[in-house]
């Protein structure tokens, strides 16, 4: 149930307009705060923007194959699906990843540039990234079929005793519950993901692709892609960038 949702910002900013099309996607204008029988309603500030731009709300697989339809139509993309078992290191520097494709067959494929996107099951993670993340809660999460938010177009945020309830749909007749679980006892990961958000914020798929475009610019000038060091000293600022 992670990715399932884009903030304005996230629909605006990366270009993927077109990728929520199609999936029976939902507008987002904001969410509708209860506490003790009291409600608020939060809306986006969208006032200087055209009707069509909004937050929008799927299904997240339906989206990721829309990214991938229209990234593998480009000319100069090869699409390769596979799982990605270990990287390759020499000297300290990545020079490419084994990994298993469909088949479950071996293959080692070498670039110039590796670029890791590390979710909460990546085996990956221990080493890239040596912090420990505290884990002080966990959702648990349900679809609502054929029924209605209070509100059209808003999410339901319930701000109840322990914790947050959280509804958005997801699609024309589905809506997401969450709830969250104040807990320690929470299902392994193996630690939590880099800068993984709180599913209540509804910004991760924004701060992912947000994070696309920023390297993209940063790596735009450079021509060989080959030059490590050059990398990184452009990649130097990507976390100023994205704060």
């Amino acid at each position: 149930m992670a990715g399932e949702s884009l903030t304005p910002g996230g629909y605006l900013n990366v270009g993927s307009i077109d990728c929520v099309d199609e999936i029976d996607a939902q507008q987002l204008l904001g969410y509708t705060l209860y506490k003790d029988g009291k409600e608020a309603r939060v809306s986006f500030p969208l006032e200087k923007f055209q009707s069509h731009v909004a937050g929008r709300t799927f299904h997240n697989g339906r989206f990721i194959q829309r990214l991938r339809k229209k990234v593998a139509s480009l000319h100069n993309v090869s699409l390769e699906q596979g799982t990605v078992t270990s990287l390759i290191e020499e000297n300290g520097i990545v020079k490419g990843v084994h990994y298993k494709n469909g088949n479950g067959k071996l293959l080692t494929t070498y670039a110039p540039l590796t670029i890791v996107c590390d979710g909460c099951f990546s085996n990956l993670r221990r080493s890239l990234c040596y912090s420990k993340v505290d884990i002080p809660s966990y959702f648990v999460g349900l679809t609502l079929t054929n029924c209605n938010l209070p509100k059209e177009n808003y999410g339901a945020i319930i701000l109840a005793h322990p914790s947050p309830i959280v509804f958005y749909q997801i699609s024309s007749t589905e809506i997401r519950c969450m709830v969250n679980v104040p807990s320690e006892n929470v299902p392994s990961v193996s630690n939590d993901a880099l800068n993984m958000r709180h599913a209540i914020t509804g910004g991760g798929m924004t701060v992912a692709l947000s994070d696309v475009v920023i390297l993209r610019d940063l790596l735009r000038p450079l021509h060989d892609l080959s030059d490590a060091s050059t990398i990184s000293k452009y990649l130097e600022s990507f976390y100023t960038l994205r704060k």
